[in-house]
């Protein structure tokens, strides 16, 4: 059995930096879980969901219950237009207040709030609630220009059928400064289940032997990825065990970094602020299987 899947419609394309000036995205969410996508690519949340337990004098539950979260935008940043959109999905725990006729009460208290700036905002590393963001904004100074500034509350039950987001359009001047990571700045990466055994493939050349949670590198995948359309092609050999779900997931790992010098950027000192992650990842292909056989994954890559 061989299985052709093209990835996406996505080119995928290396990361890069844009500078000088430093962009932060806050967010903040009760009884929501929050999803970060930048020109239409999700963005990873450290704690996307939060959890523990909420209660007041009329309910307790446990479940999501919403988190702050804080990013550097630069590293998913290009010059020109782009796309913010933050997407906030209704918590489970919404779903067990409506089995107690309670989703009313908890509905009046969810909130969602997002705010983008130009500039340093708060030097907080952690995630900042959104009245501490209200405090902040009002004494902030000339160097920070606050880009967007939206809070979502007073939910209905007919307003959380609808998809919760808040899209702002991010404007980064053709003045600015862009650095390119290159190949030798990333690394291919395996995320996979442990229970089964074959090869992977890429451009028709033996990259990897897998056997149950053991693999062997056969060839590095930095020479053989090029511009243009690409295949991976993952031949298994045996599954040796059930598992809920069978897959391996390719991954381009690229350190930000690496490609920053000197005082280029003014926030070289921040690289780890808040969910701003030195190494930008990026799925390239994802299989799932549940038998022997081959499997094949295309996508594009621009480089």
């Amino acid at each position: 059995m061989t299985s052709i899947v093209k990835a996406n419609n996505t080119t995928h394309e290396l990361p890069s930096m844009v500078g000088p000036d430093l962009y932060q995205l806050f967010t903040d969410a009760k009884l929501f879980i929050t999803k970060v996508y930048v020109n239409d690519v999700e963005r990873k949340l450290s704690n996307a969901e939060g959890g523990g337990s909420i209660r007041n004098e009329n309910y307790r539950f446990s479940g999501a219950t919403g988190y702050a979260n804080t990013i550097l935008l630069n590293g998913f940043l290009r010059s020109g237009n782009n796309k913010i959109k933050v997407v906030f999905e209704p918590s489970d725990i919404l779903d067990k207040a409506r089995e107690e006729g309670l989703d009313e009460v908890v509905i009046r208290d969810m909130y969602a709030h997002m705010v983008v700036v130009r500039g340093q905002l708060t030097e907080q590393s952690s995630g900042v609630r959104s009245y501490e963001l209200d405090q902040l904004i009002a004494s902030s100074g000339p160097d920070v220009d606050v880009l967007t500034d939206k809070l979502l509350r007073r939910f209905t039950k007919e307003k959380l059928e609808d998809e919760v987001s808040i899209v702002f359009e991010l404007e980064v001047p053709a003045s600015a400064k862009v650095i390119q990571t290159t190949m030798q700045q990333c690394e291919f990466k395996l995320n996979k289940s442990s229970n089964f055994s074959g090869t992977l493939m890429l451009n028709n050349t033996l990259i990897e032997s897998i056997e149950d949670n053991r693999s062997r590198e056969e060839a590095g995948m930095r020479t053989l990825i090029r511009s243009g359309e690409n295949t991976f092609e993952l031949n298994i050999t045996s599954i040796n065990k059930e598992a809920e779900e069978n897959y391996l997931d390719v991954i381009l790992s690229c350190s930000l970094r690496d490609i920053i010098s000197g005082d280029e950027f003014s926030f070289r000192r921040s690289m780890d602020f808040g969910d701003f992650f030195s190494d930008v990842h990026i799925p390239l292909v994802r299989f799932t299987f549940s038998e022997e056989g081959s499997y094949r994954r295309v996508f594009e890559f621009k480089l």
